[in-house]
């Protein structure tokens, strides 16, 4: 049975885990313990990036930020035991600045444009660990010199906009002009997850976060079922902070990393990509 190519994005500000993410997931895929997960079906020809990525990652320190180009893609081989379905995963790995430039220069590449029609799925990646809300004027008062006979303010620039402004701006991009499928599957990506909550403590859902921290990004995918189908969860893809490194490398690479989905946590990193490809 030969493989069915499935074309992913992953879309997030600078920063936000998305390489991350992916080389985690690799790892999972290579390594899988969970019986309803997706499994490796083999190498993709080139993973030079991945396993680049990789060596920082299992070293337990941060992966460096995305400088390929959009044409730098990634990709993996996967089979779902179940339906015995085998799939081959593609993605540009585009780097946050991209995004973020897309924002303010309110242009896209033409091949990333054609690019969106043949997506069968987003993965919205967002830093927990920031603030998503607007403080842009809140920031200006704070800007204020204090000699209130010479008032000045920090100049404003759309790339200090708010990040869930951004976010929410950049998918109404992909719904208006990209020509994808609807609704649309879509998963949003608590990255460093680990930062709000640990793996016993239950208490805050990422549901709850989104709509609390990141209400008009909330919002806007609950408003447009139509265009987005979404659904979220919570990740350490590096299994807790900086200071937490040491004791995890004494773990297995893919021992380390977990995932909330609802009131549930897993090491299976594939339940997104299940979700989105409608295997779950």
């Amino acid at each position: 049975m030969s493989a069915t190519t499935t074309e992913l994005l992953f879309l997030g500000l600078p920063e936000t885990g998305k390489t991350t993410f992916f080389v985690a997931l690799d790892e999972v895929i290579q390594r899988q313990t969970d019986k309803h997960g997706l499994t490796s079906d083999g190498f993709a020809s080139n993973r030079s990036y991945i396993e680049g990525a990789k060596k920082l990652w299992r070293a337990g320190k941060p992966v460096g930020r995305t400088i390929q180009v959009l044409e730098e893609r990634v990709e993996l081989l996967v089979k779902h035991s179940q339906t015995n379905n085998k799939i081959r995963l593609t993605a540009p790995d585009v780097s946050g600045e991209l995004f973020d430039a897309q924002w303010a220069d309110r242009k896209w590449p033409v091949a990333y444009r054609e690019r969106l029609g043949s997506v069968a799925g987003v993965f919205v990646f967002i830093n927990a660990a920031n603030n998503g809300r607007n403080s842009e004027i809140s920031g200006a008062w704070i800007n204020h010199l204090s000699d209130a006979t010479a008032p000045q303010t920090k100049p404003w620039t759309p790339r200090e906009a708010a990040k869930q402004v951004k976010l929410v701006d950049l998918l109404q991009f992909i719904s208006e002009q990209g020509q994808t499928r609807k609704p649309l599957p879509l998963v949003v990506m608590l990255s460093a997850w680990d930062l709000v909550g640990s793996k016993t403590d239950l208490k805050e859902h990422p549901e709850k976060f989104l709509a609390r921290d990141w209400s008009l990004l909330d919002q806007y995918l609950k408003a447009n079922p139509e265009v987005f189908r979404s659904r979220i969860y919570g990740v350490s893809a590096r299994g807790g902070n900086d200071e937490a490194q040491a004791a995890l490398a004494l773990l297995p690479a893919h021992e380390r990393v977990w995932l909330r989905d609802g009131h549930e946590v897993t090491k299976d990193l594939t339940r997104p990509l299940r979700w989105l490809l409608g295997l779950e």
